[in-house]
């Protein structure tokens, strides 16, 4: 079992999480409702109401009490347990209570509901963090050490599945490899350069080293970061602790900036090359090919050694003793002259000139980071945000028609947006000349003062009502706009549309091992299917889940098919399913001895062709249909040809 807080978001008021937990899309639809098809047991604990509604109301007004916080009111606590372990109402009560006594919230409203939409069971506790006597916003720091501890008692008390609760299994980046599928910027460093990283004995080449993969290390706080040129950033000491702010400096000496010259010439040549200018120019270094003269204004020295170049009869200038090296042309930007239109020449001051200097040693500098990289970084290694699929999307049909989906989508959200801004743009407009011409007409009227009054009153209430009804017609035309999916969403919708391919990425999505447990039938599957007309849910690993009006679920998952609540049509449909899932061969049960019975009648009933690997169960089957072939044949019942209808591939 784990107890965890969720995480806190901006967006995720008092009323968004109670319509999350109870499954309702918004406040208007809690109104003589219940909640929704992925909700099991809801119970309401120290309110008076018991009503969906009412009971969010009802919390909603000791929150309006204190208006002296401005942090969050709400406390949304998750409770998961394992696939195979199901508590039963009784003891999931038992466990909220120590729970929520556990960081002091034994008094406080709160709403809980199980949820059924994964193989997990888990359930959602929505708690008013406003005490209803004090009416004090209570914190509980350091929750997480106090859930887990708890949670060790409460797996002892109730014979439940024994978790680590020691450490966070998962950190952030790792929850979102596995729910998005898509690698994050640290497992990108950890995977492709934090050996490397170590092995640096320099500032600039460790400078060097990131920037070869389109990545910097840079000054952030008391630390560093490395972040690429998306913006997207993580701390340096969260890949390694040697790579902490402190530890580098200890071995690499003083934080230093990258110095792109230094990138691709050791410092001794640089230092010669800018020693050498400066002897030629007879000035320092920095003022290398510049003589300056009595006016304060640099003129460029026309010298033998930077005379690759000349002024030809047009006025431009040419090559004159074949390819100048790279060094020699760049060492012309000492000192640049500016044809004016009236082709006269202008000198440049010397400001003007090391502007020059620098746009130039930037341009030459891109140009080495490009030859450089096909030598230390051939494979041309780069993180970029939603383009760094994980090897189980890698090389899928699948993706290339998700990329193009979430295109689309976003050009379909720009539209419907800029429409609207206009829309709204122009609305505002005709309501401004609008409401100045009644104005007008209002102030030349030679009305009464209390008359006057009313109508600059009923003028306010008109433009309001105005803007109201526009602001709801806008709200229904936001509605329009499509979310973007992830990568799970994508497989999930294309799953309902019955694509078999979209089903079994994403059931080797799953990282769960596989478990034996009760209710299930197990084989060699064949087939991939999906009875549409049953309406069935996908849920993020893969399994289809099929509930029937009477009560019964199955959950058809990629080696199995459980029967979470068994009725005699719910075994019926289990069966059709496993012919169609295993083909011929003997089916093996595992479960209780009410989920086999229910099986051996269910096959016996409806006469199906299907065998047991259990010994036992196959002779009891074989001797009811001996009985059953000796009657005369009865006409399938209703129910039996609505499942074969609904059968569809």
């Amino acid at each position: 079992m784990i107890a965890k807080r969720a995480k806190k978001s901006a967006s995720r008021s008092l009323v968004k999480t109670y319509c999350y937990i109870v499954d309702v899309k918004n406040r208007s639809a809690l109104q003589g409702v219940d909640a929704g098809t992925k909700v099991g047991d809801i119970r309401f604990t120290n309110l008076a109401s018991q009503d969906l509604d009412m009971a969010l109301i009802e919390m909603e007004a000791l929150q309006a009490i204190n208006t002296r916080s401005k942090s969050d009111k709400n406390y949304h606590l998750i409770i998961s347990f394992p696939i195979h372990e199901k508590p039963d109402a009784h003891i999931l009560e038992n466990i909220e209570h120590d729970l929520c006594a556990s960081i002091g919230f034994s008094e406080h409203q709160r709403v809980s509901a199980t949820h059924n939409d994964t193989d997990h069971l888990h359930l959602h506790i929505l708690i008013n963090k406003i005490h209803p006597e004090t009416y004090n916003n209570i914190e509980p720091f350091y929750d997480y050490k106090t859930l887990m501890a708890e949670c060790e008692v409460i797996e002892a008390k109730y014979g439940l599945t024994k978790t680590n609760h020691t450490s966070k299994n998962q950190t952030q980046a790792s929850s979102q490899e596995i729910f998005n599928d898509e690698q994050s910027l640290i497992s990108f460093v950890n995977e492709n350069l934090k050996e490397k990283m170590k092995e640096a004995t320099s500032w600039q080449g460790m400078h060097a080293l990131l920037a070869d993969h389109d990545l910097i290390i840079a000054k952030r706080g008391a630390g560093l970061v490395v972040k690429n040129s998306e913006g997207i950033a993580i701390k340096a000491s969260s890949i390694a602790r040697e790579f902490s702010f402190k530890k580098l400096t200890d071995h690499l000496g003083e934080f230093e900036e990258f110095n792109h010259e230094h990138r691709d010439r050791p410092a001794d040549t640089t230092a010669s090359l800018g020693n050498d200018r400066a002897s030629r120019a007879g000035t320092d270094p920095g003022n290398a090919g510049i003589s300056v003269t009595g006016d304060g204004h640099g003129r460029a020295g026309r010298r033998d050694a930077f005379g690759a170049f000349r002024m030809d009869e047009q006025g431009h200038r040419s090559l004159t003793n074949g390819q100048a090296s790279l060094d020699t042309v760049r060492s012309l930007s000492g000192g640049d002259m500016v044809r004016q239109q009236s082709g006269s020449e202008m000198l440049l001051s010397g400001d003007e000139i090391r502007d020059i200097q620098q746009k130039r040693a930037e341009q030459f500098a891109r140009l080495r980071w490009t030859r450089n990289r096909m030598g230390r970084n051939a494979a041309g290694l780069s993180y970029q945000n939603h383009q760094q699929p994980l090897a189980s999307k890698k090389g899928s049909p699948l993706y290339s028609s998700y990329l193009v989906d979430r295109k689309n989508r976003q050009i379909r959200q720009r539209q419907i947006r800029a429409s609207l801004q206009s829309e709204s743009a122009k609305f505002y407009q005709q309501l401004q000349h609008w409401h100045q011409a009644r104005s007008q007409i209002i102030k030349k009227s030679k009305l009464r003062s209390a008359d006057r009054k009313l109508e600059w009153k009923k003028l306010a209430n008109e433009r309001q009502a105005f803007v109201q009804q526009f602001k709801q017609k806008q709200a229904q035309q936001r509605e329009a706009i499509p979310k973007l999916l992830d990568w799970p969403q994508f497989l999930k919708q294309q799953a309902l549309k019955g694509d078999e391919l979209a089903v079994e990425s994403l059931r080797k999505r799953a990282k769960d091992k596989f478990k034996l447990f009760d209710n299930q039938i197990l084989g060699l599957p064949e087939k991939t299917f999906i009875y549409h007309s049953l309406k069935p849910e996908v849920r993020k690993n893969g399994s289809i889940v099929y509930q029937l009006r009477d009560g019964g679920s199955i959950v058809d998952r990629e080696a199995d098919l459980q029967v979470e609540q068994i009725t005699q049509p719910a075994a019926f449909l289990a069966l059709t399913m496993a012919k169609d899932k295993f083909g011929a061969r003997p089916l093996e049960i595992n479960g209780s001895d009410d989920f086999k019975n229910a099986l051996i009648e269910a096959a016996v009933e409806h006469r199906l062709n299907v065998t047991f690997a259990n010994q036992d169960m196959e002779k009891i089957r074989t001797r009811k249909m001996g009985e059953l072939a000796k009657q005369p044949p009865q006409q399938s019942n209703q129910q039996d040809e609505a499942i074969k209808r609904g059968k569809s591939r």
